[in-house]
């Protein structure tokens, strides 16, 4: 056995053990010395407010002009920031949480913000991903190729499910597909396979969110669309 080694081993676990117990242990450091719970506390106790700077703003028509090096800074600050929002009703706080944590699998621990609004980015979504059941596919479509053409008769495919991968269920074939419009959806399609008849496929959807046709934004309806309120919509003509 190395007794250097084990030695060392026994002082880590007895600053291990000493820390927990809020004992601070003295270290050296360029010649001061530092407790260990000062040593890997984060800035406790310190000033954490920003100093900032007067602007003079520039004005365009009276309307305030952010200047361009701010915006492109501001873009760099949240780029290792992961974003998203709820489609229609929101999730309680700890349930998202407990379920990104089994799904990543992660092993530190990582903070959630969250924000009321979400208007600065919400507008941008212009597809949104469904899963899509296809009951019944002929077997000469279970391919990677004959997948991929099933789900491009709804829109754009992206992946399958792990049972329509390894065909461990094959009652049915479940896609997931990037579509743009909700109301357009098919439930059925005659497709040619060189059969005497034309094959139909039946498209089943478990989940659709909401779609407002005023706006085309998802997650609510016209009768709460912003545009709706602020504008009003045209009565129809009998």
């Amino acid at each position: 056995m190395d007794l250097r080694k084990e030695d060392e081993r026994n002082t880590i676990q007895q600053l291990v053990e000493t820390t927990s117990k809020d004992e601070e242990i003295p270290v050296q450091m360029e010649g001061k010395v530092i407790a260990w719970a000062k040593l890997i506390q984060k800035d406790q106790g310190q000033n954490t407010e920003i100093d900032l700077i007067q602007y003079n703003p520039e004005y365009v028509d009276g309307i305030a002009k952010c200047p361009l090096d701010i915006l492109a800074k501001g873009e760099v600050e949240w780029n290792d920031y992961l974003v998203g929002f709820f489609i229609g009703r929101r999730l309680p706080y700890p349930m998202v949480k407990e379920a990104l944590s089994k799904q990543w699998k992660l092993k530190g621990s990582y903070e959630v913000g969250t924000d009321e609004d979400y208007f600065y980015f919400k507008k941008q979504i212009k597809f949104i991903p469904l899963w899509v059941i296809f009951p019944g596919i002929p077997k000469e479509l279970w391919t990677k190729e004959g997948l991929s053409y099933v789900g491009s008769l709804i829109e754009k495919p992206i992946c399958s499910d792990e049972a329509t991968t390894k065909k461990t269920r094959l009652s049915f074939v479940k896609i997931y597909v990037e579509v743009e419009s909700i109301n357009d959806l098919l439930t059925s399609k005659s497709d040619d396979m060189e059969d005497v008849l034309p094959v139909v496929l039946n498209f089943e959807y478990p989940w659709k969110p909401q779609q407002c046709m005023k706006c085309i934004e998802f997650g609510h309806t016209i009768k709460k669309c912003w545009l709706e309120k602020e504008f009003g919509m045209p009565k129809k003509q009998i």
